[in-house]
């Protein structure tokens, strides 16, 4: 009877096969180190080997490696050298191949390595023994169904990963929305966001930028970052068009390698920025803002990380958004409590108004119709014009007021005159209905320039009759032109008397006065100021009240051109 061939060191197919196929039940719920680990054990068991190493390379980028020997060996060290000698060979990457080691690691240990995955990209698996005929044909088998069960084992943690670390994302949203949610004012909003975003990218620091009405990103909240290199970056225009289809998130993992960055480069520097990243704050069809996050040194922005940044951007978005639409509704609320108000006061005062003007108109008509003599006759038709004349301006100044109301602008007539010559007839004017008091006008420099001579007289006749109305009694009024400046010519109303200091923030608002006190005597529907203050801004120029040590002081500027106005766009 012939001999039965010596069997192969514990590398019988059928045991080896069925105890690596059973591998999944032992790694079950494990990571990548963890399935690593029971891999190294079982073949150098099975194979009788003295070392064993396996590389496990993530969908991420990132791998996991490890080693393992037999007890009786001392250690694996310089496995590596004869790994990269491995993968150095040619032939098919996919196949098992085998190298011996040099003198210096472990004399005579043969390395056989089988690549992990089906295109042999996804890690490799190692396995060296001592014995010349290493690894047999039946071993080879084994190595390559190791390697099998090594892919779906690098399957089973990674999924086990996703899924925990999807768990953990979500309850990171989670409190992310709960922190949101409870946001009562915008600056509510900022703590939480930063809080989500530092946390899902492990970083720590982040700001938040939000879009200014000057198209600026401007800073808001941040953690982390110096006051230089906030300086460096405020200010700056949004990297993405209000007509751009998409606003992905803008990814720099080595801010030395990314170009459009090159200008921040000294500030990445001082700063020790390595990578950052820029996610987009879109709320509708409109970009908020961004969220910026930094880290030490570059740094790979994997899918996950870049998905769970956009998601938390959509979700402070909508915080912000609707923060901001609530103060805008609540500032609607308000100007349209504020015009019913002004409405209300509106009629209640042109109805007071006019009530003296028309008693007077009746009352001089009465007279003339039922006790006209030669002697009163000239005295009723005065008062009828006065009247008439004080209720023709009453709707003068309504009919402006309602043109500027709506949006439109006071019409100039512009033309080169003589200011000083403008202010001296309107102080004739002024002087001939009341001579009690004095009222000197003096000029320095060129008054000349380009303005409409009817608005002029109609600002400052308003403004010289204020003060004739409020001055101090007995007190002298002056009128300085001042024209010696390069930027046109100024001129100050100077009377004695005293504006609270509460009234001069709204002097120029139109009706002003209605929220309060009115003076004594005081005549009007508290819309003259007003209408000075757009007859001086329709010439492009300025106009201010002062009041200090019993001195109130109104200062006009004019440029001594007005701005051409705008063409509008075709």
């Amino acid at each position: 009877m012939a001999e039965a061939p010596a069997r192969e060191p514990r590398a019988d197919r059928a045991s080896g096969v069925l105890s690596l196929v059973g591998l999944p039940v032992r790694w079950r719920d494990r990571d990548p180190a963890g399935v690593a680990r029971i891999l190294l054990d079982e073949v150098i068991t099975l194979l009788d080997a003295a070392v064993a190493w396996v590389r496990l390379d993530g969908a991420d980028g990132g791998c996991t490696e490890l080693s393992r020997s037999a007890p009786a060996v001392d250690g694996v060290e310089r496995v590596h050298e004869l790994v990269r000698r491995v993968e150095a060979l040619p032939g098919d990457p996919t196949a098992v191949r085998t190298v011996t080691g040099p003198t210096g690691l472990r004399p005579g240990l043969r390395l056989a390595c089988a690549p992990i995955g089906p295109d042999g990209g996804h890690g490799l698996l190692a396995v060296g023994s001592e014995r010349g005929d290493f690894p047999t044909e039946s071993e080879q088998l084994l190595l390559r169904v190791a390697a099998i069960q090594a892919w779906v084992g690098l399957q089973s943690a990674l999924l086990v990963e996703r899924c925990a670390q999807a768990a953990r994302d979500g309850e990171l949203l989670q409190r992310i929305s709960d922190g949101l949610n409870r946001a009562k004012r915008l600056e509510d909003v900022f703590g939480p966001a930063l809080d989500g975003i530092q946390t899902a990218l492990r970083t720590e620091r982040a700001a938040i930028l939000l879009l200014g009405e000057s198209g600026a990103m401007r800073f808001h909240a941040w953690r982390g970052l110096s006051d230089d290199y906030l300086h460096a970056f405020d200010g700056g225009p949004s990297p993405w068009q209000s007509d751009d289809d998409v606003r992905a998130p803008i990814v720099c993992a080595d801010v030395d390698l990314c170009p459009a960055l090159a200008r921040y480069r000294e500030a990445f520097l001082a700063e020790r920025v390595g990578a950052v990243a820029c996610v987009p704050l879109v709320y509708g069809d409109r970009v908020l803002g961004k969220l910026m996050v930094c880290f030490d040194r570059p740094h790979r922005f994997d899918d996950r990380e870049v998905r769970l940044a956009a998601t938390i951007a959509g979700d402070v978005a909508q915080a912000l958004g609707r923060r901001q639409a609530e103060l805008e509704n609540a500032s609607l609320v308000a100007d349209l409590q504020r015009n019913l108000h002004f409405s209300e006061l509106f009629v209640g005062v042109l109805g007071h108004d006019l009530r003296n003007p028309l008693f007077a108109i009746r009352a001089a008509s009465w007279l003339l119709v039922n006790r006209a003599t030669p002697e009163n006759v000239a005295e009723a038709a005065q008062r009828i014009s006065e009247s008439a004349n004080r209720m023709s301006r009453m709707i003068e100044q309504i009919l402006e007021f309602t043109r500027l109301r709506v949006g439109g602008e006071i019409p100039l007539a512009c033309e080169p005159l003589d200011l000083h010559d403008v202010l001296q007839g309107v102080a004739d004017e002024l002087h001939t209905v009341d001579g009690t008091r004095d009222l000197a006008v003096s000029r320095s420099g060129c008054t000349d320039g380009e303005w409409d001579r009817d608005r002029l007289a109609q600002m400052f006749s308003n403004l010289l009759g204020n003060a004739y109305q409020h001055a101090t009694p007995g007190t002298p009024i002056e009128l300085v032109v001042d024209g010696t400046g390069p930027g046109g010519v100024t001129v100050e109303i100077r009377s004695a008397g005293q504006i609270e200091a509460e009234r001069l923030t709204d002097l120029f608002e139109p009706l002003r006065a209605l929220g309060g006190r009115r003076k004594a005597g005081s005549s009007g529907l508290g819309l003259g100021l007003y209408i000075c203050r757009q007859i001086a801004l329709a010439h492009g120029g300025t106009i201010r009240a002062e009041s200090e040590g019993g001195v109130t002081r109104f200062l006009v500027h004019l440029p001594r051109r007005p701005p051409a106005p705008e063409r509008p766009q075709p």
